[in-house]
């Protein structure tokens, strides 16, 4: 096999790593590419260095755009792409020198029957510090598993980069993008959508045994961004309910997106997860979500999250042990009894400001 393979390369503000990056593609012991650099409206020195590589080698092309986010600046790349595969690569990861090659060797062997193809390999994750240095470095090894077996331990992982699957792990067959793209509502987890959509289709998943790539970690990965990382992981799963209803049950995450949100006095994010849970609750089940502690003593200065806090807990009927100037309350009656008597309290207040304003305009 011989087809042209598209490596698409978004980026935005990557001077620091696009290079190393790109030589990693160049360097493929497979040879048939394009290599196409996506500058999502980078301010920095990214574009001089794009056109300084595309200039040394004709199998690099630059586009430049708007900036409009990740997703964007892939389905960009994607439209103006000329290969027959697709393979996807953030502009501060690495490919390992056989990735492209190995992996196409499997569609000789045993899935010319089929065009929806999508390759996944295993992966390495290296940590760098200020200075670029490698300080840590962990291989991730996911094993041969079919879509069913890819989809739950997908769904269920965590927030740490041991995913069993990544854009940059996997090679797509061109035919794949035919009727979807990256959802570009999505400032984040707009992989983990596309990749989710595809595992409850017909496509065909085929593992291939090797360390494909190298994920990078470092300063100034939006993944180390933990509020952003929360409140861009409800829209996702928002997304992902409407492919098939059935896929909220498979997260473990809610209980503990409120956790984190109840401990930061995150109102925004714990009303993200209400409205969710609202429209979704006929297909999770929260009574196993289980609360060690919440201490509403600490939201007493804070009457609008404290209501959210006991309005998730009264929707979720999830097992609670509330403290309170040391009092145990875990009768869901009493916690009922509470917000009845929180939402009396707002009431009155609304009342005493309507008549302070009054008096006030009066005098």
């Amino acid at each position: 096999m011989n087809c042209l393979v598209s490596v698409i390369i978004p980026c935005y503000n990557s001077e620091k790593y696009l290079l190393e990056c790109v030589t990693s593609v160049l360097s493929q012991s497979y040879k048939n590419i394009e290599c196409i650099i996506v500058d999502d409206g980078s301010t920095d020195n990214t574009k001089n260095i794009a056109l300084s590589i595309a200039n040394s080698d004709k199998r690099v092309r630059y586009l430049s755009k708007k900036n409009g986010g990740i997703a964007s600046a892939r389905n960009y790349g994607i439209l103006h792409s000329r290969g027959n595969w697709i393979q996807l690569l953030d502009s501060d990861d690495l490919l390992n020198h056989d990735k492209i090659k190995y992996q196409l060797s499997f569609f000789n062997i045993s899935s010319q029957h089929t065009s929806n193809i999508v390759f996944y390999s295993d992966y390495k994750v290296f940590w760098t510090d200020d200075r670029n240095k490698i300080i840590k470095c962990v291989t991730n090894i996911i094993g041969n598993l079919n879509s069913k077996e890819l989809l739950a331990k997908y769904m269920s992982g965590g927030f740490t980069p041991d995913a069993v699957l990544s854009c940059n792990t996997v090679l797509i067959n061109k035919s794949v993008f035919a009727h979807r793209h990256f959802n570009e509502r999505l400032n984040m987890f707009e992989d983990m959508a596309f990749l989710i959509d595809l595992l409850v289709s017909d496509t065909l998943f085929i593992y291939t045994p090797i360390v494909g790539m190298k994920y990078r970690l470092h300063q100034s990965n939006t993944t180390k961004n933990h509020s952003a990382v929360r409140h861009s992981y409800i829209p996702m799963l928002h997304e992902i309910y409407k492919l098939d209803k059935a896929l909220l049950s498979m997260t473990p995450h809610i209980g503990w997106l409120a956790k984190a949100s109840i401990k930061d006095k995150d109102c925004l994010l714990i009303s993200q997860i209400n409205e969710l849970i609202l429209q979704t609750q006929e297909k999770y089940d929260f009574s196993n979500i289980n609360f060690s502690l919440i201490n509403i003593h600490n939201l007493s200065n804070n009457i609008e999250m404290l209501s959210k806090t006991l309005e998730f807990i009264r929707i979720t009927k999830c097992n609670v042990f509330l403290i309170k100037n040391s009092i145990n309350i875990s009768s869901p009656i009493i916690l009922a009894q509470k917000l009845k008597l929180l939402n009396f309290l707002f009431r009155c207040l609304s009342v005493l400001k309507f008549v302070l304003k009054l008096a006030l305009h009066k005098s």
